[in-house]
């Protein structure tokens, strides 16, 4: 569901600020609506990844095709996220 405006403004005030403490090297986005709000508040080095929903398995499987050779377990899952992450760490 998406934000309402002012929930939005709220939310991405007090997000704007937490960046500002921890400087993350990379934002990890899961899903459309989180992808959003950190471009609308302008962050930087932002991964959007599909959501960890099941309902996101297809969008899973189409951005790691190779969970269609190991299959779409909760494992193979984290192993695809971990190692987008951190090549993502290591490219910025």
């Amino acid at each position: 569901d998406e934000f309402s405006a002012s929930h939005a403004d709220v939310y991405a005030a007090v997000l704007t600020q937490e960046m500002e403490l921890v400087r993350p090297a990379v934002v990890v986005c899961l899903g459309r609506s989180a992808e959003r709000m950190c471009k609308r508040i302008g962050l930087p080095h932002i991964l959007s990844l599909p959501h960890l929903t099941g309902t996101a398995r297809g969008a899973m499987v189409k951005r790691f095709p190779q969970l269609n050779e190991s299959g779409a377990t909760v494992e193979h899952i984290a192993e695809a996220y971990a190692q987008e992450i951190m090549n993502c760490i290591i490219n910025q």
